[in-house]
């Protein structure tokens, strides 16, 4: 990767690059709808995700080579003039960045000349928003010296594609593609960001991802009107008991009051959320305890809510987790990589497939669609990494 990183960096911008970062692709493996429940999410990073050379420029501009998504593009970013319009909506989320931080006064003046691919394992049009994010905010803060610690970077990158409004933003993410560690599974408090890494058992046990290949099938759901189903949930039952989440009801509190949520589709929603944070909690503790047979159990239990109540999920999905099930997983279930899809599967080392060219050909048969089938190698956050790193 440091080859061919560097190869196109002096192809772009006629000049070597002094240094390198990387940021890791995010899975949240369990909790979505965490960030407006204010709840608990398990979440990891990969050892693939995106990289960044950087070098340096006597004026100020910063000049984005995004060579990761559909495309190589070259922006440039006059650091003078900060009212341009934006095609790009990655170059609109390094703008919103800079904005940010200059509202939080930390004046962004470095030029800079930047090269960002994504691993060569990774599909090329991921949408890693996330991670995005994190390393461009990680360049920020580390070319213009400002002193950040990491849950500030954070918390800067969160705001500022919030501030955006154009994705369905969450924390989750950010923070795990910061603080993760590799064999790690991350157990997020969204409200409090107190946080918890766990071991994964790689030695006894495998990860299998599925990632349908572009162009993708559609999910049949739209994530904003889930969001907005949640927060409607809170605000109506508000009216009956205080609360600012639905994760601060009881058990018995949520049963007595979700009747008072008249829209069949919006309780739906929230019984997921609602229900899925114990899943959440409980998966944690047989993550700690070492039960991978009930943590994969978990794993499936939330899938059929995904499919029953969600609604995230759909035929080919449910097709590609039934064929995991059938050839030995404990669990699989559909999870977000950034804002995209993937399928994990959770499999005793023993048990995990050697070769899954059978599926892969039954379901390019019937469906006409590519799978990328591998285990999930779990990685560390997002770091700055030593010339000689820059090979991983």
């Amino acid at each position: 990767m440091k080859k061919i990183l560097k190869e196109n960096h002096v192809s772009t911008f006629h000049e070597p690059p002094t240094s390198h970062y990387f940021a890791p692709a995010t899975v949240l493996m369990l909790g979505e709808g965490a960030d407006v429940l204010k709840g608990v999410v398990l979440a990891a990073t990969l050892e693939d995700g995106l990289y960044a050379s950087v070098s340096h420029r006597e004026d100020f501009s910063i000049n984005l080579c995004l060579d990761f998504y559909d495309k190589k593009e070259t922006h440039t970013i006059d650091l003078i003039n900060m009212d341009q319009d934006d095609t790009n909506r990655y170059v609109r989320l390094f703008r919103a960045l800079i904005k940010k931080l200059q509202y939080e006064s930390y004046t962004v003046q470095k030029g800079l000349d930047i090269t960002i691919m994504s691993s060569e394992n990774l599909p090329g049009n991921l949408g890693l928003h996330p991670s995005f994010m994190m390393l461009s905010i990680t360049v920020l803060n580390d070319q213009n010296r400002f002193g950040l610690d990491l849950k500030k970077l954070v918390r800067f990158a969160y705001q500022a594609e919030s501030d955006l409004r154009e994705l369905n933003s969450n924390i989750a993410q950010h923070f795990t593609c910061a603080f993760a560690k590799k064999n790690h599974i991350l157990s997020l408090d969204t409200k409090t960001l107190k946080y918890e890494l766990i071991p994964f058992d790689h030695d006894n046990h495998t990860l299998m991802s599925v990632f349908v290949n572009r162009p993708k099938f559609i999910v049949d759901a739209d994530i904003t009107d889930r969001i907005a189903a949640l927060r409607k949930s809170t605000t109506t039952i508000s009216d009956f008991r205080s609360i600012e989440a639905l994760s601060e009801l009881s058990f018995d509190e949520f049963n007595r009051l979700k009747s008072k949520i008249k829209n069949a589709q919006t309780l739906q929603y929230s019984e997921h959320a609602y229900f899925e944070q114990e899943r959440v909690t409980q998966a944690a503790e047989y993550l700690r305890e070492g039960d991978y047979v009930m943590f994969g159990d978990t794993l499936e239990q939330s899938q059929n809510s995904i499919r029953e109540l969600y609604g995230t999920s759909n035929v080919y999905f449910d097709d590609i987790i039934s064929k995991l099930m059938r050839t030995g997983a404990l669990g699989a279930r559909l999870c977000d990589i950034g804002y995209d899809n993937i399928i994990i599967g959770l499999y005793e080392k023993a048990d995990t497939p050697e070769n899954l060219s059978v599926f892969e050909k039954e379901f390019y048969s019937q469906y006409k669609k590519n799978l990328d089938i591998k285990p999930l190698a779990l990685g560390d956050g997002l770091s700055a990494l030593a010339d000689d790193e820059s090979d991983k």
